[in-house]
C-alpha cells in the first residue's frame, strides 16, 4: 500500500492490492484483477484539467 496524507489529515491511496476473500467450493483466481470501478463524481473535472493542460502543452510547443 501506498499512501500520502492530505492538509486535513486523511490518507490518499495511490497503490494497493485487492485480495478476493470468499467461502467458495473453488479456490480464488490469482490473475484476478479489478478493471474498472463506479462512477468517479470529479471524473468531469479531471478531464477538463486534462484538456487544459493539453491544450496549454500543445500552445507552448507552437511558439517554440
Amino acid at each position: 500500500v501506498k499512501a500520502e496524507r492530505d492538509g486535513k489529515g486523511q490518507r490518499l491511496l495511490s497503490e494497493l492490492e485487492l485480495w478476493e476473500v470468499s467461502l467458495v467450493t473453488f479456490p480464488m483466481l490469482p490473475e484476478a484483477r479489478v478493471s474498472a470501478k463506479g462512477d468517479d463524481p470529479d471524473a468531469e473535472v479531471w478531464r477538463s484539467m486534462v484538456q487544459l493542460f493539453d491544450e496549454a502543452r500543445q500552445s507552448l510547443a507552437g511558439r517554440v
